[in-house]
């Protein structure tokens, strides 16, 4: 069966390699500091998939899949789009690190046939067509025996009705099975079935898959084309859950180069062990490895420290007001990237509330650079500029 979310006539065209990396939300205090004696791998860094979806001669960020439709954002606006009116779209790959984990377990994938496309299921239908038609000259046949007044013509008309080509002629002969056989012999196959059971330890409310599969058009193709599979999935929790999923509209005949299996919540990948390149990490590789990246790409720059915001626990943010966020400080930032000290901008605003202390000291920068080497450095800023 052909699912309406199956993406049948599009390629898949990859975007030149970027790398955007996006810290999903998580602790902020090491893992020391909390009372464990070593780091928990909490994070891990992957080869991601973004995919974008064309309207109106742009593309959008896919972020949801709902009733046959694609949510895209588009711009500052959520919309959505009936799957079957996508014209074209884009994905682009690059690294991205998460805190939201799955298992994919028993992976598995098969050329099959669609319904309409299956020998079996071609010729039974046939046969049953051909039965009813058959059925219908053979009671044209007995009324035109019972009113005729030539009866031996009549009744001869009638045997020829019902002994007419029909199954069982097929079935004596072998004429049918060596036919079905023939057409399966040829592997037409138009289709790709993927299975697999998927659980979380973190429930997962909104998922969806996107599956990229890659084939030739036959044995003889050189070049690889891909197509591109979507659909809203149950919620995911601890407990395993089977998940099959047919794509049809390939090319009959087309020979499986390979496949990808993406799970996304609410536009955000997750870090199943079936993605690419995977790395778990701890928050100090974390933050290591992108500081490296953020040195990379400004050598030889003087600036002040960045402010990582998306590192900062959310519910350390629930714990500020409105007031605080929007209250000044001169924070100092060591070479590290570790907030050192800070102190109010204005001291006749009070005292700091310690949640607020604790938002500051969970705060994590870019260094300062001079000349592109890291150094100890200071910015001010109020919280809610911290906080992407």
């Amino acid at each position: 069966m052909t699912n309406k979310n199956t993406l049948r006539t599009l390629k898949t065209f990859i975007s030149a390699p970027a790398l955007w990396v996006a810290l999903a939300m998580a602790p902020a205090f090491p893992a020391a500091a909390q009372g464990q004696g070593t780091e928990a791998k909490e994070f891990s860094r992957f080869e991601g998939l973004n995919l974008l979806i064309q309207q109106d001669n742009a593309y959008y960020p896919l972020v949801g899949i709902t009733g046959g439709k694609a949510v895209i954002r588009a711009n500052q606006e959520i919309k959505e789009v009936p799957v079957s009116q996508i014209k074209a779209y884009r994905t682009d790959r690059g690294l991205v690190i998460r805190t939201r984990h799955a298992m994919v377990a028993n992976l598995g994938a098969e050329r099959v046939y669609t319904p309409g496309n299956d020998p079996r299921t071609k010729w039974s239908s046939s046969q049953s067509a051909m039965l009813n038609r058959r059925s219908e000259d053979a009671g044209l046949a007995e009324m035109q025996f019972l009113i005729d007044p030539n009866p031996k013509l009549a009744q001869g008309t009638l045997a020829n009705s019902l002994n007419g080509e029909g199954y069982n002629d097929m079935d004596e002969d072998g004429t049918a099975q060596d036919k079905i056989q023939q057409e399966l012999d040829k592997q037409l196959f138009d289709a790709i079935q993927v299975e697999f059971e998927v659980s979380s330890p973190r429930p997962i409310s909104n998922p969806y898959v996107i599956i990229i599969t890659d084939f030739k058009e036959s044995e003889k193709s050189e070049g690889t084309d891909s197509a591109i599979y979507m659909k809203q999935l149950d919620p995911i929790d601890s407990t395993p859950s089977k998940v099959t999923i047919v794509q049809g509209g390939l090319t009959p005949g087309y020979q499986l180069v390979g496949y990808e299996v993406h799970l996304f919540d609410k536009g955000s990948e997750v870090a199943t062990n079936v993605v690419k390149g995977r790395v778990d990490m701890t928050r100090s590789e974390v933050f290591a490895y992108l500081t490296k990246a953020y040195l990379a790409s400004h050598k030889g720059a003087t600036i002040a420290p960045v402010a990582i915001g998306p590192a900062i626990d959310p519910r350390l943010r629930r714990g500020v007001s409105s007031e605080d966020l929007n209250r000044r400080f001169r924070i100092a930032v060591g070479s590290n990237g570790v907030v050192s000290g800070y102190e109010p901008s204005d001291s006749n605003q009070g005292a700091v509330s310690d949640n607020v202390k604790a938002y500051l000291q969970g705060l994590h920068f870019y260094p300062a650079l001079a000349s592109g080497t890291p150094v100890d450095g200071k910015l001010e800023a109020s919280l809610a500029d911290l906080v992407h």
